[in-house]
């Protein structure tokens, strides 16, 4: 029973640090998404690539 329950734990655990993982990574592809659009009306070849890109989509 005792081991079941440091398994459950150690689980929980990897969930927590997997959960936050997740919200660092989505929060800087975010980042640089804005950072992006910011930047690429300073480069017009950045900005066609951006352009192509989102007619793709």
């Amino acid at each position: 029973c005792f081991r079941l329950s440091r398994f459950d734990f150690h689980v929980s655990v990897i969930a927590m640090i997997a959960r936050k993982w997740i919200r660092l990574i989505t929060f800087k592809n975010a980042l640089l998404s804005c950072t992006q659009t910011i930047f690429l009306p300073m480069n017009p070849s950045g900005m066609a690539e951006h352009l192509s890109n989102s007619s793709l989509k």
